[in-house]
């Protein structure tokens, strides 16, 4: 079963391509993604599971979910700084998204997680 972090380096891998064609006029048909650690940050570091192999970049129909989705995400991205207001997330970005965000000391969103961050001055 595909998980998130999994999913998540597909696409960015198959937005690399797409980005790749556009220079060279040549679409990769294969990518690998190494992890300086596991990829799924829960488990153990294992040579079998810090390494995504992407055998079907040149699936069209992958590739346009890949950059349909990305586009969605960019425009609801500058719509929400054109009008300066940030939707909370719906699930739990994960206590490694909120330590290193550097909104975090002021995050309205972030009490509903049990997370709080000392106000730091600079």
């Amino acid at each position: 079963m595909e998980t998130k972090a999994g999913k998540d380096a597909r696409m960015q891998m198959r937005i690399y391509s797409y980005i790749y064609s556009r220079r060279t006029g040549e679409l990769p048909q294969r990518g690998v993604i190494y992890s300086l650690g596991a990829i799924e940050p829960e488990s153990e570091w294992s040579s079998d599971e810090s390494m995504i192999v992407i055998d079907d970049l040149g699936d069209e129909d992958k590739y346009e979910e890949a950059l349909s989705e990305f586009t969605e995400t960019v425009n609801h991205i500058e719509s929400s700084r054109e009008v300066n207001n940030w939707q909370s997330p719906v699930t739990d970005p994960g206590e490694k998204t909120c330590d290193s965000c550097p909104v975090r000391f002021s995050c309205d969103y972030i009490k509903q997680y049990d997370r709080e961050y000392e106000n730091r001055y600079p």
